[in-house]
């Protein structure tokens, strides 16, 4: 093997596995290959390895004419290896490789290796011939064909494992005709370098585990001095842990102790939370009807977490109706209180009129008495009667119309010591009260006024009211209703003989119970003013005055009102469903400004 060309072999491959993965591994093999010491007296130091192997997918750059580059490296290169498989013949370019270098330097310099197939499906056609040039009998010279018998390295296997070891094999092969050396020579040179290579690295590490030995003795004598003491000192921790585990056994007692006494305090404190919170649903109320609307607000609001997911402060749903109802979430075109403004005397007529003078009306309310009068609309002249009724009187109608129900959601204390309506705003001053109370109309901006209807009977608009042990399904199948005695109404599961929830002495008897399509929500319709909302737990969580139906295209509650003279007339609104946070939203809002009154504040800090 001469050493004067750039590349010391040439690959020549189809580019499809096997051939390529074959030909990578012979590359990274004849590239690494070194003489055996033994043979390298023969050769100069420059030749004692393999330098370079031009495989055309690493040596190729990008250029105009890429087989120019082809053969610059074929006429570079010292022999050609031909990696042959049936698809070589297939493969113009690697034909053409072939035939190029035939022609450079002759077969005696191109080496095959059988990677698939048989030889004569494999190998290039010009490898079965060479050309001979010879001289007949009368000095002419001509050019025969004569055939051989092409050698092959052989690396046909079933298996990569076979495979690697072929390979293997095959490199020592092409080394050694490379080299001119026999192959078995090679061969078993190559071995021997292992074997003494083996037989070093033995020896040195035998030297290494003599070593190791010698300081492993003497650290054996080092452990074994101190093994006694270590043994004492174990003795002693473990007496040490012994009394460890005896303290932290006690630890762990007193740790179950405490988080079980911390359990029943929390349980406990959210037992007295939910108590607080239901009592100020009754505060609320109270300072609700004594028209104290912001009061009332913020003694509910205060036991009320800031939403669902706050978990500092338990979830009351009666405190979410008592809330509901402060802000009169489903009310609309009635009286609410607004402003708590200081007393004016009860004796100043200017203020509040002259009551003498009007007390021949006093024989149209049995055992009661007027306390005071004014126009609460233009020509509606509206009178209150001493036990918190509440009338009107036109010149369309004879005598006077109850109006409790129509002009109020939520009724007013009885015992109304004056009153008088001044601007469309009534004024009241209940008795033993040191302040007066200020009732708007409200005018909520999320209400719409769908329709009117005119004389039409509202009296069978859910039907007939369920007798007391009668039974009804819910809208949604779910859910059975019982009529009970003092308007006690049952809510049953579906093949349930227990009641899951029971509501005692409801206003009004039970018309039915249906679910709100679209939302978590169930309406309980009853035959009074007021129906009322509950949640998916079955929990009230507001009332609906004058329930009429509800629209399951934009999931609003519809309502009525009546008029205050002809009540087969009436006006049609929509409600939306108030979420608890936008409950909460709302009411804090309207308490930023807020300072409680010294009522309330004793109320709340004695329930507290």
């Amino acid at each position: 093997m001469e050493q004067t060309k750039k590349y010391n072999a040439f690959i020549s491959y189809k580019h499809s596995e096997p051939d390529i993965y074959i030909a990578t591994q012979i590359q990274k093999k004849l590239e690494r290959f070194k003489l055996p010491k033994s043979l390298r007296k023969k050769y100069p130091k420059e030749r004692w390895k393999i330098n370079r192997i031009f495989r055309d997918q690493d040596e190729l750059t990008l250029a105009d004419n890429l087989s120019e580059e082809i053969d610059e490296a074929l006429k570079d290169s010292e022999y050609l290896i031909i990696i042959c498989t049936p698809r070589l013949k297939a493969s113009e370019w690697c034909k053409r490789e072939s035939e190029v270098f035939k022609d450079l330097y002759g077969l005696e310099h191109m080496l095959l290796v059988l990677a698939e197939g048989e030889p004569e499906d494999s190998f290039p056609e010009n490898q079965w011939y060479r050309d001979k040039e010879i001289t007949d009998e009368n000095g002419n010279t001509k050019i025969i064909r004569e055939d051989v018998e092409p050698l092959a390295a052989d690396v046909r296997a079933t298996d990569k494992k076979t495979l690697d070891k072929m390979i293997n094999n095959a490199v020592l092969r092409l080394a050694a005709q490379m080299y001119g050396i026999d192959y078995d020579d090679l061969k078993r040179r190559h071995r021997e370098q292992r074997i003494h290579l083996i037989a070093g690295i033995s020896g040195i590490a035998a030297g290494v585990f003599f070593i190791f030995g010698l300081v492993c003795f003497f650290l054996m004598m080092q452990i074994n001095s101190l093994k006694g003491n270590l043994e004492d000192k174990n003795i002693q921790l473990e007496e040490s842990n012994s009394r460890l585990e005896d303290m932290n056994r006690d630890i762990n007692n007193k740790n179950e102790e405490l988080e079980a006494l911390n359990t029943e305090l929390q349980e406990q404190y959210t037992l007295e939370q939910e108590k607080y919170a239901k009592s100020m649903k009754s505060v609320s109320q109270e300072l609700l009807e004594n028209g104290l609307r912001l009061d009332s607000l913020y003694a509910v609001r205060n036991a009320m977490p800031s939403s669902k997911n706050d978990t500092s402060v338990p979830y009351v749903a009666s405190a979410e109706y008592a809330l509901s109802n402060a802000l009169f979430a489903y009310d609309n075109e009635v009286l609410v209180p607004t402003e708590i403004l200081p007393m004016i005397p009860d004796d100043n007529a200017e203020f509040w009129g002259e009551f003498e003078e009007y007390r021949y009306l006093d024989e149209w309310f049995t055992d009661d008495r007027l306390v005071g009068m004014g126009f609460i609309k233009d020509d509606i002249l509206l009178l209150v009667s001493f036990s918190g009724n509440f009338y009107i009187h036109t010149d369309e109608i004879a005598g006077f119309l109850n109006v409790n129900n129509l002009y109020f959601a939520e009724k007013p204390t009885p015992y109304v010591n004056c009153a008088t309506c001044k601007d469309h705003k009534l004024y009241l001053n209940f008795l033993g009260t040191d302040y007066m109370v200020c009732y708007e109309y409200l005018q909520r901006d999320d209400v719409i006024k769908v329709e009117t209807q005119t004389n039409v009977n509202l009296y069978n608009l859910h039907g007939a009211l369920m007798r007391e042990g009668e039974e009804k399904a819910s809208s949604d199948g779910k859910y059975k209703i019982k009529a009970g005695s003092n308007r006690k109404v049952y809510i049953y599961g579906e093949n349930e003989d227990d009641p899951v929830k029971i509501f005692y002495d409801i206003s009004g008897y039970v018309f039915g119970m249906n679910k709100l399509e679209g939302t978590d929500y169930y309406i309980l319709i009853t035959g009074s003013r007021c129906s009322y909302l509950l949640d998916k737990n079955l929990d009230m969580v507001a009332r609906i005055g004058f329930y009429y139906g509800y629209s399951k295209e934009d999931k609003r509650i519809l309502t009525y009102r009546q008029d205050e003279f002809n009540w087969s007339d009436f006006t049609i609104y929509s409600y939306p469903i108030k979420s608890y946070d936008e409950l909460i939203s709302e009411a804090d809002e309207l308490l930023k400004d807020y300072t409680p009154s010294e009522e309330t504040l004793l109320k709340y800090e004695m329930l507290k």
